[in-house]
């Protein structure tokens, strides 16, 4: 049984029997199979501007996971030198990817002007992966824990030194966000989230109660 979810495409039914069986799969097999998980997200939707500057335009970011070993043999090669085998493979993936996303966005069928994949490899070089992750650190049950949650904090040990960013808290942009929410506050020895709260409520309330969003 498939599925949507806003932003994430998923196999509902026994989903980490049908992701574990997947990353077991030879290259060869995966490349000819529909991924058992994507995210799809419309990153130009989001920004209030966009179509001021780019009208009848927009943007799709699409997210699988895959097993790095497939993408191991040319780990060793340059960007735009790994060959026509290699090229193969990515974008065989892609279309896979491509495929199901406009399963679930047929509107989109005719209308994708341009198509780019890229590959583990391609997390290693522009964004200085080991193994092709996006998302930092591993989030694993021990990199939950209260003892790792207390060395991995916004304030270091160090004077003058904070960290932001998404593994600060949890992966992802809403974690970055907050990363960084935290890192003011340490900076500033201040409870920034706290008072983004207060101000809040206290922008509702005037918006509700004090004649700007009031109705007789």
């Amino acid at each position: 049984m498939l599925d949507f979810i806003p932003n994430l495409l998923i196999s509902r039914n026994n989903q980490t029997e049908v992701v574990e069986k997947y990353l077991d799969m030879t290259f060869e097999e995966a490349s000819n199979q529909q991924p058992p998980i994507l995210f799809a997200s419309f990153g130009s939707a989001k920004d209030p501007l966009y179509n001021k500057h780019h009208p009848g335009k927009s943007t799709l970011t699409v997210i699988t996971l895959v097993n790095y070993e497939w993408f191991a043999p040319w780990e060793k090669e340059r960007p735009l030198h790994r060959g026509d085998d290699y090229e193969a493979l990515k974008n065989a993936f892609g279309h896979q990817m491509l495929q199901w996303t406009l399963k679930h966005f047929p509107q989109l069928e005719d209308k994708v002007e341009h198509f780019e994949v890229g590959s583990p490899l391609s997390n290693n070089y522009y964004i200085g992966s080991d193994r092709g992750e996006i998302y930092g650190m591993d989030h694993n049950k021990g990199r939950f824990t209260p003892e790792m949650i207390a060395k991995i904090r916004s304030q270091s040990d160090v004077p003058g030194l904070f960290f932001a960013g998404h593994d600060v808290i949890t992966a992802g942009i809403a974690g970055a966000l907050v990363g960084g929410i935290t890192c003011a506050s340490a900076i500033l020895k201040r409870r920034i989230y706290a008072e983004m709260l207060k101000y809040k409520a206290k922008l509702w309330l005037k918006n509700n109660f004090f004649g700007v969003g009031k109705t007789k």
